[in-house]
């Protein structure tokens, strides 16, 4: 998580500067999550043998970073995979901060204001690419450095913490500020 720290810290105060590297970076992470999610809620089970769980992270890498690659080469889908990532971000803030009070068992809510805030980063990155990289390299990378020292702290709620309190109507459940 340390890697993550400062990951996010370079990538929030230096993320225009480093626009290749900013590129590759959010083309990683969106093919290294998106296939790490695919195979771990469709495929993996609990049963699964644990080298099979490591093929699929080393799998996942590969396709990361040919994304990442990719990204470089045709900076228009990078531009606007970071803007739909910023828009994820923003989502996920606002979530956090008060659109959890309005949510339900199905997580409507979190998955609608997901998907309109990447919707609206994606549009964003045609429409002010150069200012939206700025922002967005600023808002992501901070956001993933403080979920670096939350992760290793402990004790702050993640977004599907909150999500499953949600589902089984925990009205005990506090946030811890």
């Amino acid at each position: 998580m340390i890697v993550g720290f400062v990951i996010g810290a370079a990538e929030a105060l230096f993320g225009l500067r480093f626009f290749k590297s900013t590129l590759f970076l959010f083309g990683f992470l969106t093919g290294f999550l998106i296939t790490l999610f695919t195979f771990f809620s469709h495929v993996v089970t609990p049963d699964s043998a644990e080298s099979t769980k490591w093929i699929i992270v080393l799998f996942a890498m590969v396709f990361g970073c040919c994304l990442g690659y990719i990204t470089i080469k045709m900076h228009k889908v990078g531009s606007f995979l970071i803007g739909t990532w910023f828009g994820i971000i923003i989502g996920l803030l606002l979530y956090n901060t008060f659109l959890y009070l309005f949510d339900d068992a199905q997580a409507t809510v979190f998955i609608v204001t997901i998907v309109v805030f990447a919707a609206m980063g994606g549009a964003l990155a045609h429409k002010q690419e150069k200012y939206l990289i700025i922002m967005a390299s600023g808002i992501c990378g901070s956001y993933i450095a403080i979920r670096s020292i939350s992760f290793m702290a402990g004790g702050f709620p993640n977004e599907v913490e909150l999500i499953q309190a949600i589902e089984m109507q925990d009205d005990n459940y506090s946030i811890p500020w």
